[in-house]
């Protein structure tokens, strides 16, 4: 029994669009391609857990298809040899330009708009912020000249990460973005100047000349450099934390346009090459929703479950109805119109996560009650 339980997984998929939407009603399936066959395995949409699943799958290498309407079908190899596999699949609309995450294909909406990372100013204090404005200015007046317009909507929080936004003029090509990102990468002032991939509230996504690249376990240094030196690029690094055979690589020729993606892409279909992504400047968010429970810090547990995760989602949900984190009705860590009875053999009334008030003002510990069972 427990030998064919171990010759057995689970396969569970997430089937989403690029702005994170599950798809629900779209079709998965497995084929074998085992020399005994199988036939093929149709994944079903199971609610709760927001994925497509299928049990009990012999192990084994499977042609993996995903599809929905409206979005094109994909299909992907996998070899199912753990008791589960989890896969996420990103359809994309017909024409979508897209980049590599691993060996998910992300598709993307084209923004317009460039993003400019400046250098960070070796000073202090008055001096520095003089320093600072006085970078800004220079590099506005490049992006003016060169006919971008600074975007008015940038949050804050990417400026305060040293990064401009400037939108571009909608009938350029390719050409004409190699040419605005090389005059910009060449200001004195600029770490990096990319087209953005993404831009939301909170952050942004920039490209960069630069590519990871993961070749397969057997590839050689030298043919490592052969490919390097045939694709126009520069050798920067070895990656050991991402794995064996992982390297950052540069372009020689190409700006961090979307030049640089069709590289990725070209350089993905090599037999050679295992995967290949951009290496992208992103702007760090810390939207963590923390406890101020000073007891936090000893909750083994909570992770474990993802409430941290769970606490995030309901925050920014209390937050879309205007409710202010903190006050009245937010449902960041429950609601105060929420009772929970505890059922245990012992409860310590005075252990002081019972101390002080919910969000409505009430007490948190409100009776305990004896029960007495008569066997």
């Amino acid at each position: 029994m427990n030998k064919k339980k171990s010759m057995q997984a689970n396969v569970k998929v997430t089937l989403k669009t690029f702005d994170l939407k599950i798809l629900k009603d779209g079709q998965v399936s497995l084929v074998s391609e085992n020399l005994n066959g199988g036939g093929d395995i149709k994944l079903t949409y199971d609610e709760s857990i927001s994925m497509y699943i299928a049990k009990s799958v012999p192990k084994g290498s499977y042609t993996l298809t995903a599809s929905a309407e409206s979005y094109m079908t994909e299909s992907r190899r996998v070899f199912v040899d753990s008791e589960e596999l989890m896969v996420t699949f990103i359809p994309e609309e017909e024409g979508m330009p897209f980049y590599y995450r691993g060996r998910v294909r992300v598709p993307f909406k084209p923004t317009g708009l460039i993003g400019v990372a400046l250098n960070r100013i070796p000073f202090d204090g008055d001096e520095r912020e003089h320093k600072e404005k006085e970078q800004v200015e220079t590099v506005r007046s490049l992006a003016i000249e060169l006919g971008l317009t600074e975007f008015i909507e940038t949050p804050e929080a990417i400026k305060q990460e040293k990064v401009r936004i400037f939108e571009m003029k909608p009938d350029l090509d390719d050409a004409d973005h190699e040419t605005i990102l090389e005059r910009l990468s060449g200001h004195r002032a600029v770490r990096n100047a990319g087209l953005v991939i993404k831009l939301d509230k909170h952050a942004t996504s920039i490209l960069t000349r630069q590519l990871i690249v993961r070749f397969k376990s057997q590839v050689s240094p030298s043919q490592i450099r052969a490919i390097v030196e045939q694709n126009k690029l520069n050798n920067i690094r070895r990656i050991p934390y991402a794995g064996k055979n992982v390297w950052l690589l540069e372009a020689k020729d190409e700006q961090a346009s979307y030049r640089i993606l069709e590289k990725s892409i070209e350089l993905a279909k090599l037999d050679n090459v295992e995967y290949v992504e951009p290496n992208f400047i992103m702007t760090a968010v810390d939207l963590q929703a923390v406890p101020t429970d000073y007891l936090y810090l000893e909750q083994w547990h909570i992770p474990l479950v993802n409430l941290p995760q769970a606490w995030e989602e309901l925050r920014d949900r209390t937050t879309l109805d205007g409710i202010t984190p903190g006050n009245s009705g937010d449902l960041t860590y429950g609601g105060e119109n929420v009772v929970i009875a505890v059922l245990d053999r012992g409860i310590q009334s005075n252990h002081p996560d019972f101390n002080g008030t919910v969000t409505s003002g009430d007490t948190k510990y409100h009776n305990s009650l004896t029960f007495i069972i008569w066997l």
